[in-house]
């Protein structure tokens, strides 16, 4: 049985289809297709230039070194954001 899980944090670094490609499985996978997923990267606006950002719905990007409260909101964010979409797709 697969845990739940609120969002996840992906470390993308080249070469960058690595860590992109385990977002686009999620994508396609009915229990993960929403988790709120967030890059981290040492490059990320280089990574960015790369993704088809809208199909992967990436939650956020954070560039390393990492800023722990930037991270903290960033889940907060994303984690509220999954909820409420949750709650408005309910009968």
């Amino acid at each position: 049985k697969m845990e739940s899980y609120a969002a996840m944090t992906v470390d993308v670094k080249p070469p960058y289809d690595q860590g992109l490609g385990l977002i686009r499985e999620m994508r396609q996978e009915r229990r993960t297709v929403s988790l709120p997923a967030l890059v981290l990267s040492v490059t990320p606006e280089e990574v960015r230039q790369q993704t088809d950002q809208e199909s992967l719905a990436i939650a956020g990007w954070l560039a390393k070194p990492l800023d722990e409260q930037r991270l903290l909101e960033c889940l907060r964010r994303a984690v509220q954001h999954r909820r409420v979409a949750m709650r408005s797709n309910s009968p």
